[in-house]
């Protein structure tokens, strides 16, 4: 088949010591609006006078307005950009690591039946992932781990139609949209492993950054795969 088109996949991870493991992704189902959502967060990074990387775990008080208007320019994409997570209770898993690796893979092919499924990324298309790196040598692991799983679900789910490129764990530093996969990430995090009052910068930012983008409280469908309980929102 012609792959036209990419499924452009930027991922996250968070909540590895935490009650909720949680990956996070933004899906760019069509390679133009790459270019138009760096340049309106640049614009946007202008206007408020932010230099540096975008990180959830810098947001306070004195830069909220700003992350908030770096939600809305994500928020008003939702015709051309997907915010899909997994989440698994992390209580009786015995290695992280391997959690992480089903919840990519069940991320990613729940996720292209989705998109294709409703017609908005329609198969035949490659299938693009990076994630934000942790660990060269886990990451490496990780990553090929994963893509033996979705060449094999091309075959069997897909009729070979969903063609994997290289997957890549990228320093977020260097790329906006490892960047906003963070903040997203992040966000659901904060809502799933919640402590305390939920009144900090934060907290705020996170529920304004959900509900902005019809996903308040975080992922809702749950799904049973063996003897685990997992929860997702495409």
């Amino acid at each position: 088949p012609f792959y036209a088109e990419t499924f452009f996949v930027c991922a996250d991870e968070s909540g590895k010591t935490q009650d909720y493991l949680v990956v996070g992704s933004l899906w760019f189902l069509h390679a133009p609006e790459t270019a138009t959502v760096t340049q309106e967060i640049d614009s946007c990074k202008e206007k408020f006078s932010f230099n540096g990387e975008l990180h959830f775990q810098k947001i306070n008080k004195s830069n909220l307005p700003f992350y908030k208007e770096v939600a809305n320019v994500l928020a008003a994409k939702s015709g051309t950009i997907s915010f899909k997570v997994v989440s698994v209770e992390r209580r009786g898993i015995a290695k992280v690591s391997n959690a992480l690796v089903e919840l990519y893979y069940l991320l990613l092919v729940n996720g292209v039946e989705h998109e294709h499924s409703t017609g908005r990324g329609s198969l035949p298309r490659m299938l693009q992932l990076w994630k934000d790196a942790e660990e060269p040598g886990s990451d490496k692991l990780m990553l090929s781990s994963i893509e033996d799983r979705l060449v094999q679900a091309s075959r069997y789910r897909f009729d070979g139609k969903l063609r994997i490129d290289p997957f890549e764990a990228i320093n977020s530093e260097k790329v906006t949209f490892v960047q906003l996969a963070d903040l997203f990430t992040s966000s659901v995090n904060r809502v799933l492993n919640a402590a305390g009052s939920r009144k900090s910068p934060k907290d705020s930012f996170a529920d304004y950054f959900l509900e902005s983008i019809g996903m308040p409280g975080g992922p809702t469908t749950e799904k049973v795969v063996g003897d685990i309980t997992y929860y997702l929102s495409l």
